[in-house]
């Protein structure tokens, strides 16, 4: 589904949406004021669209779900500094899947080996005093990746993470643009942000209408969020990862 149609059919997201909350087509793509409807709604698609990114990745257990409108891999790597024991996330990073290090006497794509997550302890005491060296575990701190001991670039040059990240979000310029899920689930986008405006507007039989569409009412229909979430949920589990990182090396493919 395209996030703005505004010819025949008219079957783009927000064109849905002003048939669903009754403003009629035009109202919202035309921005006018003082409502400027579009910008509002915009903000309101893209709330549902990270919603429905988040819920996908937190079923989609080793099988990775990306929006697919981002750009290149949700891998990066980054040159250490000597001594220093945290390094800033990228904004864009909702959730750390591995920590790796590349030891600085190996060649580029040998010599990768994986950091353990230090959990459920007061890490942060723990963090003064040691000197720099290779690190063996990690923990995230505020929007930061914080090692258990300071980096010595001469044992260490790199480092690399993987992550989940944000969906891609929708201009107020965007035409053809199309959510990075599904298609059959593209529908959320237009009963998310209807459900929250008819809410504040007291639109009763709109919020029942998509509070059914979204939640569901009967076991027959549990509702498109549900849906979507058991949809993404199996795909996890038929798609079981053919291939493993080197546990020795870590640096290939296997």
């Amino acid at each position: 589904m395209y996030f703005s149609q505004t010819s025949s059919p008219y079957g783009g997201i927000i064109q849905n949406i002003e048939r669903e909350t009754k403003l009629g087509l035009g109202t919202i793509s035309g921005n006018t004021a003082p409502d400027y409807y579009l910008a509002h709604f915009t903000v309101l698609v893209n709330n549902w669209n990270n919603y429905c990114n988040h819920m996908i990745q937190s079923v989609s257990g080793e099988w990775t779900h990306d929006d697919g409108n981002n750009t290149g891999f949700p891998i990066e790597t980054y040159s250490t500094t000597d001594d220093q024991q945290d390094h800033g996330l990228d904004s864009d990073i909702r959730n750390v899947r591995m920590v790796e290090m590349h030891d600085a006497n190996e060649d580029a794509d040998e010599g990768w080996f994986r950091l353990d997550f230090q959990p459920f302890k007061d890490r942060e005491a723990d963090r003064f005093g040691y000197d720099s060296g290779t690190p063996s575990k990690y923990w995230l701190s505020g929007g930061s990746v914080v090692w258990d001991v300071p980096v010595d670039t001469d044992d260490v040059d790199y480092y690399r993470i993987t992550y989940d990240r944000q969906a891609t979000a929708f201009e107020i310029t965007d035409t053809t643009q199309t959510p990075g899920f599904l298609s059959d689930f593209h529908p959320i986008l237009v009963y998310g942000p209807s459900w929250e405006w008819a809410q504040g507007k007291g639109r009763n039989e709109i919020v029942a209408k998509c509070e059914k569409m979204l939640f569901g009412t009967t076991p027959d229909f549990p509702g498109l969020i549900k849906l979507m979430k058991q949809y993404y949920g199996k795909r996890a589990t038929e798609f079981a990862p053919m291939i493993a990182r080197n546990p020795v090396s870590g640096g290939s493919w296997e």
